[in-house]
């Protein structure tokens, strides 16, 4: 499974049942493979949305998503791995899931902030407050940062039961 989290991997190497986990992080551009997060952190991703390679698991984060939004080509990628095993989303990377159309009906959250704008830019969506994160199928979405770090941690669950409490435990986090 291709899962966000340096402390999953590092486990999962640790223990001889769990399943390997590789984690590959995708630039949302054809041709940079530099990303440049919003606090100006500066990202070599391992692939572009131009050699990247299949997922179990396609993670997409959140942020200001109105510029990748509107950009074609990363629109038609997203769109294009709707039949990932699974899918999820941390807080409005959901925007970009509804924009590709790979969520039209669901129950769905989002951060708080933005929930009614998820609302009314998708009315067909349920858009849910007041939970950490939902399964919809094959699909998961969270509220904001910390609540991808629990929906995350399940993740880790379905690579090894035991997984989420030993990472929890690794990163000191209740």
């Amino acid at each position: 499974m291709a899962l966000t989290g340096g402390a999953a991997r590092l486990l999962a190497k640790r223990t001889p049942a769990t399943h390997e986990i590789s984690v590959d992080l995708v630039s949302a551009y054809v041709d940079r493979d530099l990303v440049v997060a919003r606090g100006g952190l500066r990202i070599i991703a391992d692939a572009t949305i131009a050699n990247a390679p299949d997922f179990d698991l396609l993670l997409v984060p959140g942020g200001v998503t109105s510029t990748l939004e509107q950009d074609a080509a990363a629109m038609s990628w997203l769109a294009q791995r709707k039949s990932t095993p699974i899918i999820a989303s941390v807080c409005t990377g959901v925007f970009l899931l509804a924009k590709a159309q790979i969520i039209t009906d669901q129950a769905v959250t989002t951060h708080w902030e933005d929930l009614s704008e998820l609302a009314e830019r998708y009315s067909q969506l349920n858009v849910v407050d007041d939970q950490r994160w939902i399964q919809q199928g094959n699909i998961y979405t969270s509220a904001g940062i910390s609540a991808g770090i629990d929906l995350a941690l399940h993740l880790t669950g379905l690579v090894d039961p035991a997984l989420p409490a030993q990472v929890a435990r690794q990163m000191d986090y209740a």
